[in-house]
């Protein structure tokens, strides 16, 4: 498993944020621009909606999620086609990413 924090865009982690030795990465818990609903304006009608208040988990897991299939694709395409070990993905995110702020 890949535990992840809550950070700032800007700042370091958010005051309620998990945090500690077991927090293996940092994803943007807050102003992540997303689709599918809210406030932000597109000409081309409500089903184009998006909004910059995606924020907590439900951003910054999938940031990750989306930095280790970015780190599998690439795996894949030029070095093995045998998927990286879960160990592998996260000692080589941990080693490589910015630590998270206490």
């Amino acid at each position: 498993a890949i535990s992840v924090g809550l950070g700032a865009s800007i700042a370091p982690r958010l005051e309620f944020s998990t945090y500690g030795s077991r927090v293996d990465l940092q994803g943007w818990g807050e102003n992540v621009v997303t689709t599918g609903y809210g406030d932000l304006h597109s000409a081309e009608g409500v089903n184009l909606y998006y909004t910059s208040t995606f924020s907590g988990t439900s951003s910054a897991s999938p940031i990750v999620a989306g930095a280790i299939a970015c780190m599998n694709g690439y795996f894949a395409a030029n070095v093995s086609t045998t998927p990286m070990t879960p160990a592998v993905i996260r000692s080589t995110l941990v080693s490589t990413g910015t630590a998270q702020v206490t």
